[in-house]
């Protein structure tokens, strides 16, 4: 992969982000499809999260946009998000924090070279930093599309991607 197909994705990330979201209120954020599922406020913070470990991975800031008790409920295994969750972030604050990380991910990007993305980044596993930021975006990709049901759930039935 290259540094302009990792800046691409990352592109086409924050535009499905922000076409799954639009007219969304943080109230419909909330609504999940059963109680076993997470709902739209939760995959748009755990987008968040991972965002910022991207970035700490490419060498960027190490310093989170959320509390680490905040970052606690949008991480892998937290718990199920309600209204009543204590710390929930609204919405349209997550979409702000994810559209801000954009400018410092390019940037991040762009300075890899060809020597950078074969670099060892796990030496327990052998994995590259191609692979790493690869496995990332893959893992973004695979949370964006839950964003459409999230959309769905809240009763807007539109296509936004054709």
């Amino acid at each position: 992969m290259t540094t302009a197909q990792f800046i691409r994705y990352s592109q086409t990330g924050l535009w499905l982000m922000e076409k799954q979201t639009a007219d969304l209120t943080h109230e419909q954020s909330l609504l999940a499809a059963s109680p076993h599922s997470n709902c739209l406020n939760w995959v748009v913070g755990h987008l968040v999260v991972y965002r910022q470990i991207m970035i700490q991975d490419l060498g960027g800031t190490a310093d989170s946009p959320l509390e680490p008790e905040v970052m606690a409920l949008y991480q892998r295994g937290s718990a199920r998000l309600t209204a009543a969750t204590p710390g929930l972030v609204p919405l349209s604050e997550l979409v702000a924090l994810f559209q801000h990380s954009q400018p410092q991910l390019e940037a991040l990007l762009e300075q890899k070279t060809a020597d950078d993305w074969a670099a060892i980044y796990n030496p327990k596993n052998g994995q590259t930093l191609a692979e790493r930021i690869s496995f990332l975006q893959w893992h973004e990709a695979y949370h964006s599309g839950q964003l459409e049901f999230g959309r769905q759930l809240a009763g807007h039935d539109d296509v936004v991607i054709r």
